[in-house]
């Protein structure tokens, strides 16, 4: 169960690097943070490169909801496999002690 933490966890990490990285270079290259970046952007708007991260960055925002939804089922599966192991581990002994009992 650690390992499919392990695995979503990256995940999220991974895709929120790629986004912070779409952005910084959204705001680099095709949108400075400056008076020039507000004439810059008159002519980078219709950039194929700026449009496709823009759209990948956009991407990433829009199916984030879906990956943070999937930290429900995965935190239920992992507290239902502690507890369930619990008790499996109960009725265990409770076996063992009455065979040794006998």
């Amino acid at each position: 169960m650690v390992q499919e933490f392990v695995a979503w966890f990256g995940g999220v990490f991974f895709l929120s690097f790629v986004q912070w990285s779409c952005v910084q270079f959204m705001a680099t290259f095709c949108a400075p943070w400056s008076f020039y970046g507000l004439i810059a952007n008159m002519f980078n708007v219709g950039s194929p490169v700026c449009h496709a991260v823009n759209k990948i960055q956009l991407s990433i925002v829009e199916h984030s909801v879906l990956v943070w939804a999937s930290a429900v089922p995965l935190t239920t599966a992992l507290l239902f496999k502690l507890k369930f192991s619990d008790v499996v581990n109960t009725v265990l002994k409770m076996k063992i002690n009455k065979k040794i009992e006998e």
